[in-house]
């Protein structure tokens, strides 16, 4: 069995961008606020389509933004930007856990 590491990361920024296949992806930025990996940037990337998948409702509901559809997504750049949370890594994924609060971003550089 994989060993889990969880952390501490805040979210730095986030867009929509359109994948080479021409479908549509949410990006999510994260940086490490501890463990020796401090300050390490991360992203996590969401394909979607039409409909927004559950992991990725999911995973915005745990980090208080929760969205009904994809035209939603554009609009959560400045209210997903310093929120903190509990992140697991396991296999080179990056699963998120819960809401931990809020901070300044360019504090963890």
């Amino acid at each position: 069995m994989a060993e889990v590491e969880r952390q501490l990361a805040i979210v730095t920024n986030s867009c929509c961008e359109f994948s080479g296949h021409g479908r549509p992806i949410f990006i999510l930025f994260l940086r490490l606020v501890s463990g020796m990996d401090k300050g390490k940037n991360l992203q996590k990337t969401y394909p979607y389509g039409e409909e927004l998948p559950d992991y990725l409702r999911r995973d915005l509901l745990r980090l208080s933004c929760p969205v009904s559809s994809p035209k939603d997504l554009p609009f959560l750049k400045d209210k997903l930007r310093g929120v903190m949370v509990r992140i697991a890594l396991e296999d080179g994924k990056i699963l998120i856990n819960d809401y931990f609060g809020r901070g300044d971003p360019n504090k963890y550089q």
